[in-house]
């Protein structure tokens, strides 16, 4: 991610896309974590899938909103926003590994934009995502087996709406997710749309930092840990 600075403030683009950063600093310590992201963070970064037929999708960000995309390849731009960092509600119970979360209230963050997760916005209406710092009645969700009975899946059940679950509308590409509530009577499809795979795609690299913009914190990664990243050079000829 180039990022580079003037008199009156700081620019930094990434994919394209004009990123806020803070004004220029004394050090570069005063916006980047002094320490690399811990590698222990590792063990907690989940991908959760659908298949329909043999197509294969993962709730991904796009846009600002949550949706279904299209499996990515591991490595690429894509895994990092189908990719998510599993923290315990609870801070005082201990994790290893993912599958020690499994029947415990959980928050998603984001894995390309630190201290932003995942949200419900009320029943029936689409997953968003908010700070973490202000979004915690709405971001807490309970991690509990698959409802369609299987033993590779999970689904996630809200804390403020008990039997309301993450659910996706169809099983394709853009696909929006909602908070759904369990029908009274058995209900195969509802079942299927509100389970997920749990996948791992993306892991931080070891020279990896988080940054502190204006609004937001990104993560700072060596473009090499991309398959697919793309930046442009800026080069100061007036100098």
């Amino acid at each position: 991610m180039p990022i580079w600075t003037a008199s009156n403030g700081a620019k930094a683009a990434l994919n394209g896309q004009s990123l806020s950063v803070p004004a220029p600093a004394k050090t570069v310590a005063d916006w980047i974590t002094p320490s690399p992201i811990p590698s222990s963070y590792n063990n907690f970064l989940v991908s959760f899938s659908q298949e329909y037929g043999n197509s294969k999708f993962a709730i991904a960000v796009a846009n600002q909103s949550i949706a279904l995309d299209v499996f990515p390849e591991t490595g690429t731009y894509a895994s990092a926003h189908a990719t998510f960092r599993l923290i315990l509600n609870d801070l005082s119970t201990k994790l290893s590994t993912v599958n020690d979360a499994f029947g415990k209230s959980v928050i998603l963050e984001l894995f390309y934009l630190p201290g932003k997760v995942l949200v419900q916005q009320g029943k029936d209406k689409n997953l968003g995502i908010a700070d973490m710092s202000s979004s915690k009645d709405s971001s807490v969700f309970q991690l509990v087996p698959g409802l369609d009975g299987k033993n590779t899946t999970v689904s996630f059940e809200s804390e403020s709406f008990k039997g309301c679950f993450v659910y996706s509308e169809k099983i394709v590409a853009s696909a929006g997710l909602k908070l759904v509530c369990s029908p009274e009577s058995s209900d195969a499809g509802f079942n299927q749309a509100a389970s997920f795979v749990s996948n791992g795609i993306s892991q931080h690299h070891p020279i990896s930092f988080v940054a502190k913009g204006a609004t937001r914190s990104f993560l700072l990664a060596p473009l090499s840990s991309f398959n697919d990243e793309s930046y442009t050079a800026y080069l100061n000829i007036t100098a």
